[in-house]
C-alpha cells in the first residue's frame, strides 16, 4: 500500500511553523509513536521542506515545525554528517533498499549532544526505469541514556583489564595480606612486583609470608608490626616505610600503603600497594646534607640572608642576626616591618613600591636591634618564584653601623684637622706679631729709668704678650704644629710627682686617687706637655662634678685589640694608658662629639676658654697617641691616653744649653737673615745690629742667594723663617749649603706645618753646613733670639765631623721629634 502523497501547501494547510492537522487514525499513531518516545518528520523531496512533529523537533531542538534540510543536517554532529549523507544517498536509489537506520549524535543550540536512534523510510512512485523518490519520512528515539550506560559498562570492563595489566607490569606492589581468626598472618594477593622488590616470587610470597618477612631489616619490622596492628583500629590510608635485604639488589628503603578492612571474628584484611623509594630515599638524603652545607655557609657568612613571605612575615634568617641581639627562631613569623625605624618605615615602603613590589635596589634604612637601638642597614632583595608564581622575597642585609662609625669618625678627623689648620695659620700669624710686640716693648723697658711711669705701663704689655703666647702655645698644641721637647717619661712617676699640686688645684671637695707601678708605664714624650696633659684633663674631670667626687687617675701598661686601637684612631699593639676617670654628670653624644674642638665649652660665659681639651687632643696626636672617650650621663667620664711605650735604653733627649742672655757678635760672624714678615724682619736687624753682628738682611729667598753668592767674606750663619712664600727655608738652607758648606744653619717658625717637618732636623747631619741645624721657636724676644744665635755659632764647624755631629744631636734635644 503506497502512502498518501505530501499535500501541497493551500490556503487551507497549515503554515511554517504550525503543528501538523492528521486524520483521526493518523493521530491515534501519532499518539502511540509519542507514548514511546518516538518523535516522527517528513521530508518532500520536491519542495524540500521537513515538517517534524512536537516529540521530533524536541529530539532536535527545533523551536518550528517546518524546516529546510540544510538546517536538519546542521544539527548532525562533524563527526557524523558524512555518514548520514551517505546513507541519505544509498537511501535514495532507486534500486536500493529504500530503508535506512543508524545511531546518530546530534548537537543542541545549547551545546549539548544527543544520541538518536534514526530510522528513514523512502517513499517512491512509478515503476520500472520511471520509478523516483518522493518523500521520506522518518523517526528519531533518544538513546542518550542506553549509550551513556553502554560507555560505563565498557569502561568498566575495560578497567579490570587494564587494572589487571597494570598490575602485572607495574614496578609498585599491590597486594593484599590477610589476618585469620587464629591471628595468623597470610598473603593472599601479591602483584609480579615483589619479586623485584623482596626477591621472591609471587606465588612464593603468598605461599610462604614468612621467607618475605625475614628479607626485612631486623630493625623495622617491630614497628611494621606494631603499625599493622594499631591499623587495625584506625581508620584510612595508613603508610610506613621501611628497609629490606635484596639478595640481588642489597638494601632497599620501601614504603607501604594500606588501608585496613575488618572482617569479624579478629580476623582483618589490609589491601595496599608497596613502593621502592629507595632513590627518593637517596635523593632526600642528598637534599639535606645539600640543605646542611648551604645553611652552614649561609650562617657563616657576615651579611644576613633572610626571607620574607608574600604577607610580608620572615621566612628564614641566618645566624649573623645575632649581632642584633636576636636569635634567627625570635624572628621566624614577625612581620619585617616591625624591625624597621619607625621614622624610615615610610619611606622603605614608597621607595620599595617605586622599585618593585616585591624586589628592589639597594635601600638604606635603620634596623631596630634587639635592645631597642638601631643600627644602619643596607638591603637588596630579590623574587622568589615557584612554577612561575611569585612566593616570596629573598635578600641580603649589611651592618652598616662599623662603616658609618668609620666614616664619622672620618669625617671628625677632617674637621678637626681643618680647625687645626686654621688654629695653626692664625698662631703663625700671631706669633709674628706677638714677637715684634714682646720684642719692642721689652728693649722699651729696659730704655726706661726705673722711675718712669711708662715702664710700669709697658710692663703690663710685656705681661699682656706672654699671656697671648700661652694661648697661641694652645692653639699649636691643638693643631700638632708646636715643638716639642721629648725624653723617656714614666708617666705614673710622673702623675705621682703631680700629685700634692693636683690636689691643691682640685679643692677639698674631690677625693684624687692614683693608681699604677713605676717602671711600666715608661713614654717618650715631652714631659711639659703631658703634665699640662694630666693638668687639664683633671681640671675637667673636677669642672663636671660641682658637688664634689672621686677623680682617679691610672698608668698602665696595655696592648690594644683592633677594636680598641680602632676606636683611638690607632693601630693594635702595646702602648701606654693614662687613664682619668670621674664620677661627675656625664656627656651625652653630641656633646661627645665636640669636645675636642677648640672653643668648645659647656661652661658659663666667662668660666672657660675651650681649649683645655682641644689642648691635650693636640699634645697627644702629636706625640704619636691617641685618645678614647667613655662617657654617658649621669654615670661621669673616663679618659683614656694611649702613648708609644718606650724602651729602657733609649736615651733622655739633651736640653738646650743655657747661654748669656747678652752676646756680642765678631766682626767675622757675618748672618745672613731672611725673613718675609717686614716689622719682625726690621726688629731681627735692629737686635742683631746693636748687637754687633754684621748683617744681609732680605724676605726672598732667591735675593737672599744672590746676596750670599755676591758677598766678599763667609757667611758664618744662615737665620731663615720655614714658611715663606716660592721658597721654604729648607730648600733654602739646602743650596746654602752648596754655596757655603761651613755656614750654619738657624731655623724660625711660629709652628710646625708640612714645611718645616721635611726640614727634618733628625736627617741633616749629612748634608754639609745643615749638619749644625737649630731651631728658635716664635714668639721670641731679643735676649732668645741673641742667646739662639749665640749657641749656634759656638757649635762645631759643620764640616768637623764628630764635633758637628755632638753638635747637632744637641740642638735636635728640642727639636728631633718635633712632628712626630
Amino acid at each position: 500500500m503506497r502512502s498518501p502523497p505530501l499535500p501541497p501547501p493551500d490556503a487551507t494547510s497549515p503554515g511554517p511553523g504550525a503543528p501538523l492537522e492528521l486524520p483521526e487514525e493518523e493521530n491515534l499513531r501519532r499518539l502511540a509513536l509519542e507514548a514511546a518516545g518516538i518523535g516522527s518528520w517528513r521530508h518532500s523531496l520536491a519542495t524540500g521542506e521537513v515538517r517534524f512533529d512536537a516529540l521530533g523537533m524536541a529530539h532536535f531542538g527545533f523551536d518550528r515545525a517546518v524546516i529546510t534540510l540544510a538546517e536538519l543536517i546542521e544539527r548532525i554532529h562533524p563527526d557524523h554528517r558524512a555518514q548520514v549523507i551517505e546513507l541519505t544517498r544509498r537511501g535514495l536509489d532507486p534500486g536500493g533498499p529504500g530503508r535506512i537506520g543508524s545511531h546518530q549524535r546530534v548537537l543542541l543550540p545549547s551545546g549539548e549532544e544527543r544520541w538518536l536512534d534514526i530510522q528513514v523510510v523512502i517513499v517512491f512512485e512509478g515503476e520500472g526505469a520511471r520509478r523516483h523518490p518522493v518523500y521520506a519520512v522518518s523517526t528519531s528515539r533518544d538513546i542518550t541514556a542506553v549509550k551513556r550506560a553502554d560507555a560505563t559498562l565498557r569502561e568498566q570492563l575495560d578497567l579490570r583489564e587494564r587494572l589487571a595489566l597494570v598490575a602485572a607490569a607495574s614496578p609498585v606492589m599491590i597486594c593484599a595480606l590477610r589476618r585469620r581468626p587464629d591471628r595468623t598472618v597470610v598473603m593472599d594477593y601479591a602483584s609480579d612486583a615483589v619479586e623485584a622488590l623482596f626477591g621472591l616470587r609471587a606465588a612464593e610470597a603468598c605461599a610462604d609470608f614468612g621467607a618475605l618477612v625475614d628479607r626485612i631489616h631486623p630493625d623495622d619490622a617491630a614497628a611494621i608490626r606494631m603499625l599493622l596492628g594499631a591499623s587495625r583500629r584506625a581508620s584510612g590510608v595508613q603508610e610506613v616505610q621501611f628497609r629490606v635485604r635484596h639478595p640481588q639488589r642489597g638494601l632497599l628503603w620501601l614504603e607501604a600503603r594500606w588501608r585496613a578492612v575488618p572482617e569479624g571474628h579478629g580476623a582483618v584484611l589490609w589491601q595496599g600497594s608497596i613502593t621502592d623509594v629507595t632513590s627518593q630515599k637517596a635523593a632526600e638524603e642528598a637534599l639535606r646534607a645539600g640543605e646542611l652545607r648551604f645553611r652552614e655557609l649561609v650562617d657563616s657568612l657576615d651579611e644576613i640572608v633572610f626571607s620574607v613571605d608574600l604577607e610580608g612575615r620572615i621566612s628564614f634568617v641566618n645566624r649573623a642576626v645575632s649581632r642584633f641581639g636576636y636569635r634567627p627562631e625570635q624572628l621566624i613569623g614577625r612581620h619585617r616591618d616591625e624591625l624597621i625605624h619607625p621614622d624610615d618605615l615610610e619611606r622603605v615602603q614608597r621607595e620599595a613600591r617605586r622599585q618593585s613590589a616585591f624586589a628592589h635596589g639597594p635601600l638604606e634604612y635603620r634596623l631596630v636591634d634587639a635592645s631597642g637601638g638601631h643600627r644602619a642597614v643596607r638591603s637588596t632583595t630579590r623574587v622568589q618564584l615557584h612554577d612561575g608564581e611569585v612566593v616570596g622575597v629573598s635578600g641580603v642585609m649589611v651592618d652598616l653601623s662599623d662603616q658609618r662609625a668609620v666614616e664619622d669618625q672620618l669625617r671628625a678627623a677632617q674637621k678637626m684637622e681643618a680647625v687645626g689648620r686654621l688654629a695653626g695659620g692664625v698662631a703663625h700669624d700671631f706669633n709674628n706679631l706677638l714677637t715684634v710686640i714682646l720684642s719692642y716693648s721689652e728693649m722699651a723697658v729696659e730704655s726706661l729709668h726705673a722711675e718712669d711711669p711708662m715702664r710700669s705701663d709697658l710692663a703690663e704689655v710685656v705681661e699682656a704678650s706672654r699671656r697671648a703666647q700661652g694661648l697661641t702655645s694652645q692653639l699649636l698644641a691643638f693643631s700638632r704644629r708646636q715643638v716639642l721637647n721629648p725624653e723617656v717619661v714614666d708617666l705614673h712617676q710622673l702623675v705621682t710627682g703631680l700629685g700634692r699640686m693636683l690636689g691643691r688645684l682640685l679643692g677639698e671637695d674631690v677625693r684624687l686617687e692614683i693608681v699604677g707601678q713605676v717602671g711600666r708605664t715608661r713614654a717618650r714624650v715631652d714631659r711639659g706637655q703631658i703634665e699640662q696633659v694630666v693638668m687639664n684633663l683633671a681640671v675637667n674631670a673636677r669642672d663636671a662634678m660641682p658637688g664634689g667626687g672621686r677623680i682617679t687617675i691610672a698608668c698602665a701598661a696595655v696592648i690594644l685589640d683592633e677594636a680598641r686601637a680602632h676606636a683611638a684612631d690607632l693601630r693594635a699593639g702595646p702602648y701606654v694608658e693614662l687613664s682619668v676617670a670621674d664620677s661627675g654628670t656625664g656627656m651625652d653624644e653630641a656633646t661627645r662629639a665636640r669636645i675636642f674642638e677648640p672653643f668648645f665649652t659647656t661652661k658659663s660665659a666667662g668660666k672657660g676658654t675651650g681649649l683645655g681639651l682641644s689642648t691635650v687632643y693636640g699634645i697627644v696626636k702629636q706625640s704619636g697617641g691617641g685618645v678614647r672617650v667613655e662617657s654617658e650621663l649621669g654615670r661621669g667620664s673616663t679618659f683614656r691616653v694611649y702613648l708609644p711605650p718606650a724602651t729602657d735604653d733609649e736615651l733622655q733627649s739633651v736640653h738646650p744649653r743655657s747661654l748669656p742672655a747678652r752676646a756680642r757678635g765678631g766682626r767675622d760672624e757675618t748672618i745672613l737673615v731672611v725673613e718675609d714678615d717686614g716689622l719682625l724682619r726690621e726688629l731681627v736687624q735692629r737686635v742683631l745690629g746693636a748687637a754687633g753682628y754684621p748683617l744681609l738682611v732680605t724676605g726672598d729667598p732667591e735675593q737672599a742667594l744672590h746676596l750670599a753668592a755676591g758677598y766678599d767674606r763667609p757667611i758664618a750663619l744662615l737665620f731663615t723663617d720655614v714658611i715663606m712664600p716660592g721658597m721654604n727655608g729648607r730648600q733654602l738652607a739646602e743650596r746654602m749649603a752648596v754655596l757655603s758648606p761651613r755656614t750654619r744653619v738657624l731655623f724660625t717658625s711660629g709652628y710646625l706645618d708640612d714645611s718645616l717637618e721635611q726640614v727634618n732636623l733628625d736627617g741633616l747631619d749629612g748634608m754639609g753646613g745643615m749638619g749644625g741645624a737649630r731651631f728658635l721657636p716664635k714668639p721670641y724676644d731679643s735676649r732668645d733670639l741673641l742667646a739662639a744665635v749665640r749657641e749656634a755659632l759656638d757649635a762645631a764647624d759643620p764640616l768637623e765631623g764628630d764635633g758637628a755631629a755632638e753638635a747637632g744631636d744637641a740642638a735636635r734635644g728640642s727639636t728631633a721629634r718635633s712632628s712626630e
